[in-house]
């Protein structure tokens, strides 16, 4: 029997890349209800993987779906804000932002 889980998360694109790369993305469905991905991590892991042609991403493309993992607008004044506060990379600083929305 699955044990569902109704958390929701919000995720980075090295989790994405990784569980892609190992072709155990259905491993997200045990753990959460839904996933948010920013645009900007959405960008690094399908399109940026796209463009070099790596399998990941064609993988991951596949798997984001509305029922599991959504792409969310993020607003870039926060994005900026949180960047330069923490010094961190606009992939990290998208995160914060959404999992603060």
């Amino acid at each position: 029997m699955k044990n569902f889980n109704m958390d929701l998360a919000v995720s980075d694109s090295d989790v994405l890349i990784h569980l892609a790369k190992l072709k155990i993305l259905k491993f997200l469905r045990d753990q959460f209800s839904k996933i948010y991905i920013s645009e900007i991590i959405y960008d690094e892991c399908v399109i940026q993987g796209k463009a070099l042609q790596k399998e990941d991403a064609y993988i991951l493309e596949s798997f984001i779906k509305p029922d599991l993992i959504l792409k969310e607008k993020v607003n870039q004044e926060k994005i900026i804000e949180i960047m330069i506060k923490y010094n961190i990379h606009k992939g990290e600083s998208s995160l914060i932002a959404l999992a603060k929305k």
